[in-house]
């Protein structure tokens, strides 16, 4: 599920990296990753379903409405749920930094 999350956002056409960027491209980027579990279900002392969480980064130069809504799409497309978390301009480096969480099933 995490590889068809990634090929749709990748579809977008915007530069995605699964780690940070050690610096920055002058085109808008993104970045996605896993932090780690999100809900589980245990039965009979054992996991039963276990979802993950992680984040997707989107760093534009312009306020990046259009591409947000690319995210947001690709996000809907990998059949994820999904919220928009935050919405910043970044003044060191002049960047709005839009984050999603998203959760997805594992087993």
């Amino acid at each position: 599920m995490y590889d068809r999350l990634v090929e749709h956002l990748k579809a977008t056409g915007i530069a995605f990296a699964e780690t940070a960027w050690s610096k920055a491209p002058k085109t808008d980027y993104g970045v996605i990753a896993l932090d780690g579990a999100a809900e589980t279900l245990w039965g009979d002392n054992r996991m039963k379903q276990q979802a993950l969480e992680g984040t997707v980064d989107l760093f534009t130069h312009g306020p990046g409405m259009e591409k947000a809504k690319q995210i947001q799409t690709a996000l809907d497309a990998a059949g994820v749920s999904w919220q928009l978390s935050s919405v910043q301009f970044e003044e060191d480096t002049k960047l709005t930094h839009w984050e999603w969480i998203f959760q997805l099933e594992v087993w």
